[in-house]
């Protein structure tokens, strides 16, 4: 086991990084850290078969989802903002016992913060040890046939659909977003930008909305601002080197076909 762990610190390493870095920016949450590690590691991985059941592809969503936790942690103790739903309960707690989180916490109540973190930390250490016995038979699951499996996976997710806002209407959206869902997997388009854009389409907007209201629409501020123009510039690395890699590997093809020719 401990090998097959240091095949994939790659992955680990990767998927850390995503989830922390989403668990910072507030109202991203672990479903946006696992889409995201998902696609990072399709595109930077050295494997090219995710999808088929390797651990990879199950490694880097699980991790990034993990790792999201503790990024949430962030602005919620340093800004008094929750980053999910489960750090807003948690804000909520803090608030019912006098505790105000916020840059003056680490002063006053330098204990509390160490208490957190160390209870993250066991957390994730009790989460691991409760998957590794439970695995064997929550496994069996999978013995099962696949009809049955697929008929409870969208009771749930109708379920899970209508009871965010009781609303008929979503049932609906799930159903035409399941039909496309399918016609993407059956013509082999990637999945996963699909439902980031649905999810962080609204959140770019209003916030590409405030910042152009508080800059009076100068645009150029996403290339000057330190913090916006280090993000703009990993996003393009993340664009152009996909397409750098595949130039490199067809020159090395076409280099090794001339080389073999007679």
């Amino acid at each position: 086991m401990r090998a097959e762990a240091w095949k994939l610190r790659g992955t680990f390493g990767r998927s850390s990084f995503v989830g922390v870095l989403c668990g910072v920016v507030p109202g991203a949450g672990a479903t946006i850290a696992s889409f995201i590690a998902y696609s990072v590691e399709a595109q930077y991985g050295k494997s090219s078969k995710l999808g088929s059941g390797i651990p990879e592809g199950i490694v880097a969503p699980q991790v990034a989802s993990t790792a999201s936790v503790g990024g949430h942690m962030v602005p919620l103790l340093t800004l008094g903002i929750p980053g999910s739903g489960a750090t807003a309960v948690i804000l909520g707690a803090f608030l019912l016992h006098g505790v105000q989180p916020g840059p003056q916490i680490f002063q006053t109540q330098a204990l509390l913060v160490y208490a957190i973190f160390a209870s993250v930390f066991l957390g994730v250490i009790g989460m691991g040890l409760i998957g590794y016995f439970a695995i064997r038979p929550l496994v069996k699951v999978l013995y099962l046939p696949e009809a049955i499996v697929s008929a409870f996976v969208v009771l749930f997710c109708l379920i899970g659909a209508y009871s965010e806002h009781n609303n008929i209407t979503d049932l609906w959206m799930i159903v035409v977003f399941g039909i496309v869902g399918y016609l993407f997997e059956r013509w082999r388009f990637p999945i996963a930008p699909m439902v980031l854009g649905c999810i962080l389409g609204p959140i770019a907007e209003s916030s590409y909305m405030t910042t152009m209201i508080s800059y009076r629409n100068d645009w150029t501020v996403f290339f000057t601002r330190p913090v916006s123009a280090t993000v703009m510039a990993l996003s393009a690395a993340a664009l152009l080197y996909p397409a750098y890699r595949g130039f490199r590997r067809r020159r090395a093809a076409a280099l090794s076909a001339s080389s073999i020719a007679p």
